[in-house]
């Protein structure tokens, strides 16, 4: 009898403890975001996009007015070359050259300057959805956010944070 007596109350110690520790678990609500879906809706991305459209188009006039400029050189070489003093025809030779390396070098540049100027503006508005996702996270009592895009089950009892995010991002 005894030890059914201290089986039983062992038992009833172990479930206890068992109960109390599940109780001091916190429980873990998951939400997710399709972030390329917020992008889209963004209305700073299209004025980001209209920016760089914008630096695009200035940087590809001063493109062609340079690409002008060396046409012209070429042109003016082909037609006065027979007449020219061998000397005069390096230097122009030389002038031809150096306009295309500038040609090259120009392209090469404002193509970087623009994917920084758009990467630096696009980090700039991720950076702000993270801040809005985190403050809904904290309203909504979010432990974890994933991004739809890189997970590979989402459970139904997971929380779409999209209408959330949305609505703030098109409250600005």
């Amino acid at each position: 009898m005894k030890k059914l007596f201290f089986s039983t109350l062992l038992f009833l110690f172990a479930y206890n403890a068992v109960a109390q520790t599940d109780s001091l678990t916190p429980s873990i609500k998951i939400g997710y975001i399709d972030i390329d879906s917020i992008l889209d809706i963004s209305p700073e991305k299209s004025k980001i996009e209209k920016q760089i459209q914008t630096a695009t188009a200035e940087y590809e006039k001063e493109f062609k007015r340079m690409q002008q400029e060396y046409n012209k050189k070429i042109k003016d070489y082909l037609k006065n070359n027979n007449e020219m003093l061998d000397a005069i025809k390096k230097a122009r030779q030389a002038e031809i050259t150096e306009a295309e390396k500038r040609l090259a070098t120009y392209k090469i540049q404002y193509k970087e300057q623009i994917k920084h100027e758009q990467d630096s503006l696009m980090k700039e508005l991720e950076r702000n959805i993270s801040l809005i996702i985190n403050q809904i996270a904290q309203e909504q009592n979010i432990t974890v956010v994933l991004d739809k895009k890189h997970t590979h089950y989402l459970a139904p009892n997971c929380i779409d944070l999209f209408p959330f995010v949305e609505k703030k991002l098109l409250k600005k």
